[in-house]
């Protein structure tokens, strides 16, 4: 692998791993218990969610499992799709340390999201 597609992956693991920790606060579940839960150590989900461990796809699934949610959910939509999703993760982890509720507020956010976006297009 070169160090462009070494980047990329980089990238969907750091996107996965975010998409996870937001799965995991929304439902309320600590990383210890989502750890115990998949036979994994609370290290091993702390370096998952930040993107500096790659998992395996039947741990993704057993992730998928105790977050009662679908895997794809816990993935990057798209190559093209990727920046515009870490900007989703990174503004939902904003609004979280800002005391917003990132659910209740998830339009007001995808609205700033189509902004920044529309910002890089010009």
């Amino acid at each position: 692998m070169n160090d462009e597609e070494d980047s990329t992956a980089d990238k969907y693991y750091q996107v996965i791993g975010e998409l996870i920790a937001v799965k995991r606060k929304v439902i309320k579940i600590r990383q210890e218990d989502l750890a115990k839960a998949i036979g994994l150590t609370r290290t091993s989900i702390v370096n998952i969610e930040a993107g500096r461990q790659r998992l395996s796809i039947h741990t993704l699934y057993r992730i998928a499992d105790v977050l009662k949610t679908d895997i794809h959910s816990l993935l990057p939509k798209s190559t093209q799709d990727i920046d515009a999703q870490i900007a989703r993760v990174a503004i939902h982890n904003l609004a979280e340390n800002i005391g917003l509720d990132p659910v209740v507020h998830e339009q007001e956010l995808r609205e700033i999201i189509e902004r920044i976006n529309r910002l890089k297009g010009d």
